[in-house]
Formats: structure tokens, C-alpha cells, sequence
């Protein structure tokens, strides 16, 4: 579940940065566009750094493109949401949720996620360019914090199951906490690659792909955590549960 998640993520990257592009391209902020393409000189071959640089500068030209990235970033968006609903389908037990229910608890727990992600990201980023000793140290509670508020929605909102803001804190505080440390491990190992060529862009999809899965992953043990805690899974899947119990016993 985890990997099938990581892949929706992954595929609604390309989308979202296109996205990113165009947008400060249209609204033409200085200090942005300088910053990505810093970023693009730093990162990407010459061939990519043209391209920054043309959606950057062309941006009012890329209306077609725009609506494309839209629709696939949405449509990768709601596989993500999707994915982590059947998630914790499958540890809180067997959903009795209408069409209607789910839609609304996928668009709530979307909207949550999309804003707390993006203000975290700002906030982090603008602290991150200031040097001093105290904004280093308080730039991973920052970053904490944000994605307490981010991943709160997903563990009150998703399970079918009667959950209490004081039951869901526990996997929030995990799945955040998770988040901060391999967004740190990442980051550490990013800085010690220095490949050129094309193992560095294939070496740097892998290492995106396997902290997507990292980080999915940890949004599925801080389920798994308020599931033993809170003893929230339902009659029928425990039934379930005791029933493959009892029949591997039965053939051992």
C-alpha cells in the first residue's frame, strides 16, 4: 500500500512543478524566479537549466500547459487520497462510508494537507535563508509543527470509526516526527552525492522514490499506531482477523 501510494506521489511531482513554474513565471516575482533558477544552475544539467528558464520566461504562453497540469496533478491527488482511505480501510476495518462521505472526507482532508503543506514549505524555506544559529534550530520544529497540522485531518477524518482528537494525536506526532527525520536523512545524503551525467538524474529519481516510499510508509505506522492505541479496529475485521488465526491453526 505504501509503494502504490509513493507512485501516486511521485507521478503528481512533474505536475506540481510545472505548475510551480508557471505560476511564479506569470506573477513575475523576482526573488523567486531567482531563487529556482539558482536552484536549476545548482541541480540540473544545461538542457534542464534551458528549460526553468523558458517556462520561467514564457510562462503567459503556457495556458494548454497549465490545465494539463491541473487535471494530472488533481487526478494524481485524488489516487493519493484514495490510496490512504483504502489504508485505513484495511486497519481500522471494513468501510461502511457512503460515496458521498468519502468524497467529502477525501476533499477536507485534501484542502487541510495542500494548504498546511504549502505554508510549511514557505515558512521553512524563508527561514532557511537566514543564517543564524536559533532559526537553524527552530527551522525542524517549524517544519514538526506544520506537519503535525497537516496529517492531523488524515488520522480524525479517515477512519469509519468514532476517533477522538486525543486518539488521533498519537499517529499525527509519529507520522510528523517521521517526516522531519527523513526529510533530515534526505537531505544529509542529497549533499554528500556528487554524481554527474546521467547516473546523477537516474541516482536522484531512485533516492525521490525511495523517500516517498519511506515517507508513505510512515503515514501508514502512525494508522497502525492509533489502531493498537486506541483499540479502534471494528467487530467484523477482528472476526476476520481470528478467523485466518484460526484456520492457519487448524492446518498447522
Amino acid at each position: 500500500m505504501a509503494g502504490s501510494i509513493a507512485h501516486a506521489a511521485f507521478l503528481s511531482l512533474l505536475p506540481l512543478l510545472l505548475l510551480l513554474l508557471i505560476v511564479v513565471g506569470a506573477v513575475g516575482n523576482e526573488y523567486m524566479t531567482e531563487r529556482l533558477v539558482a536552484l536549476a544552475r545548482d541541480h540540473l544539467s544545461p538542457a534542464g537549466q534551458g528549460l526553468v528558464y523558458e517556462a520561467l520566461t514564457h510562462a503567459s504562453q503556457r495556458a494548454g500547459a497549465s490545465l494539463i497540469g491541473i487535471a494530472s496533478l488533481l487526478w494524481g491527488m485524488v489516487r493519493i487520497v484514495r490510496g490512504l482511505n483504502t489504508a485505513f480501510d484495511e486497519l481500522y476495518g471494513e468501510s461502511d462510508e457512503s460515496l458521498r462521505e468519502a468524497v467529502v472526507d477525501g476533499l477536507v482532508v485534501f484542502v487541510v494537507i495542500a494548504v498546511a503543506t504549502v505554508g510549511t514549505s514557505l515558512a521553512t524555506a524563508t527561514l532557511a535563508t537566514i543564517d543564524h544559529p536559533v532559526i537553524v534550530a527552530l527551522t525542524p520544529i517549524a517544519l514538526f509543527c506544520g506537519l503535525v497540522v497537516a496529517f492531523f485531518p488524515v488520522y480524525y477524518v479517515f477512519p469509519d470509526v468514532d476517533v477522538s482528537v486525543r486518539e488521533a494525536l498519537p499517529g499525527t506526532v509519529i507520522a510528523a516526527a517521521g517526516w522531519v527525520v527523513l526529510e533530515a536523512l534526505f537531505g544529509i545524503y542529497a549533499d554528500l552525492v556528487n554524481t554527474v551525467g546521467t547516473y546523477d538524474t537516474f541516482g536522484a529519481v531512485i533516492l525521490l522514490v525511495v523517500w516517498l516510499y519511506g515517507t508513505a510508509f510512515v503515514l501508514l505506522v502512525g494508522a497502525a499506531v492509533n489502531v493498537v492505541i486506541g483499540d479502534k479496529r471494528t467487530e467484523s475485521s477482528a472476526d476476520e482477523s481470528d478467523g485466518r488465526e484460526s484456520a492457519g491453526s487448524v492446518r498447522a
